[in-house]
């Protein structure tokens, strides 16, 4: 992301403007934390799905929680720029739209207890409603953005349907 920056010392105060008043006409400051911030996000990911079991994960509990903190960094870096285009998320947290890494183990055949990938689901509903949504999937060449509703109830499953139907043509 590129920015515009406020230079400050303790003698000179300048804008950009005033930089290129005094004849500079290039000056670009790059902010990669986001992508210094995707890199640990991937590679814990990565160290998760290659040691998928409690004991290294508690053994790694300082690095789970760096984890955690570059993972709401990001959710917080998504709703930075989603709500200025979509007004019904000013609402949300980073808490609102983060996933747990545990997985619910109890009818999966696959027994692994941790999710090796990670989620962030931004909604304008609250937690007990259902409304339409942007997911963003992160996993190493399998992530993917979408959008829809997730789960909806029969009376909005119908609506939804009739819809599609209406504008078949369209698609």
């Amino acid at each position: 992301k590129l920015k515009e920056y406020h230079f400050k010392t303790e003698e000179i105060e300048a804008t950009l403007s005033e930089f290129e008043a005094k004849g500079i006409t290039e000056l670009s400051v790059y902010d990669d934390s986001f992508a210094d911030n995707k890199q640990k996000i991937l590679q814990f990911l990565k160290d998760i799905k290659e040691n998928n079991n409690r004991e290294w994960f508690h053994d790694n509990k300082a690095y789970y929680e760096e984890y955690k903190k570059e993972y709401s960094k990001l959710i917080q870096e998504f709703l930075d720029e989603m709500i200025p285009l979509d007004d019904s998320l000013r609402h949300l947290e980073v808490k609102n739209c983060s996933f747990r890494i545990a997985r619910d183990i109890r009818f999966s055949k696959d027994k692994t207890p941790y999710k090796t990938h990670a989620g962030i689901w931004l909604s304008g509903g609250t937690k007990n409603t259902n409304l339409p949504g942007y997911y963003i999937h992160i996993e190493e060449g399998k992530s993917f953005i979408g959008g829809g509703v997730w789960w909806p109830d029969n009376a909005d499953l119908k609506k939804i349907r009739k819809e599609i139907a209406f504008f078949t043509e369209d698609l």
